[in-house]
């Protein structure tokens, strides 16, 4: 099967790679800030 990537599905992996991108130094913060609060 021939996959071409049309413009829509270009934008579409490229929205939910910086979504994943953006998401991921927010995960470090909340699990620091879940450390932080679960040893005081």
């Amino acid at each position: 099967m021939n996959v071409s990537l049309t413009d829509d599905a270009k934008r579409l992996i490229k929205e939910q790679s910086e979504k994943i991108r953006e998401r991921e130094p927010v995960d470090d913060i909340v699990l620091a800030i879940y450390q932080y609060s679960s040893r005081s």
